[in-house]
C-alpha cells in the first residue's frame, strides 16, 4: 500500500484522536517487523503491537497478504527441544488470528483461515476453515472471507 493510501486510511471516517494513535502505532509496528526483524510480511497486514514473534529465528516467519493478528498472539519458528532447529512457519493470505493464540513452529496455515481466540495451533491447517481449541481442531470448513476479513459464508459445521 502506498504512503498516500496509508495516510488517507489514518484519517478516514473522521476518527477520534485515540483511533488515529492506535492506527499509527499499528503502522509503525508493521514497519518495524518488516525492516528491523526482517519478517516476511505481506501487503495490507494488521498486527497488534502486543503480538509476539520468535526472537531466535524471525526470518522463519512468513505471513501472507491481508492477515489480521490480534493482541497476545505468539508465533514461533524454532524448535530446539525436538532437535529440529530453525524451521519455517507459514500463515496464508487473508487469515484472522484470534487473541492469545499460539502458533507453534513448522505449522502451515492455509488461506482464508480463522483461528479462534486462545487456540494452540500445532498441526497444519487447510484452506477455508475455522479452527479453535487446545490443540486447535477444525470447527467449520468451506468458509468464505471478504477482503476485510469478515465471514461472508459461514461454511459447514464439522462433527467430531
Amino acid at each position: 500500500m502506498s504512503l498516500y493510501k496509508r495516510v488517507k486510511y489514518l484519517f478516514s471516517q473522521n476518527p477520534s484522536f485515540h483511533v488515529i494513535i492506535h492506527r499509527f502505532t499499528v503502522e509503525v509496528y508493521v514497519f518495524y517487523l518488516r525492516s528491523i526483524k526482517r519478517i516476511d510480511l505481506g501487503d495490507d497486514c494488521t498486527v497488534h503491537r502486543h503480538a509476539k514473534f520468535d526472537g531466535v529465528n524471525p526470518r522463519g516467519i512468513h505471513i501472507g497478504d491481508r492477515v489480521r493478528i490480534a493482541a497476545r498472539v505468539v508465533i514461533f519458528s524454532h524448535d530446539y527441544y525436538r532437535n529440529k532447529g530453525n524451521v519455517s512457519t507459514y500463515i496464508g493470505n487473508q487469515c484472522n488470528i484470534g487473541y492469545g493464540s499460539l502458533i507453534l513452529p513448522g505449522v502451515k496455515i492455509g488461506n482464508n483461515v480463522v483461528v479462534g481466540a486462545g487456540s494452540v495451533v500445532n498441526k497444519d491447517v487447510p484452506d477455508n476453515c475455522i479452527v479453535a481449541g487446545n490443540p486447535a481442531k477444525i470447527v467449520k470448513k468451506d468458509i468464505e472471507l471478504d477482503e476485510h476479513g469478515r465471514i461472508t459464508n459461514p461454511g459447514i459445521k464439522v462433527n467430531q
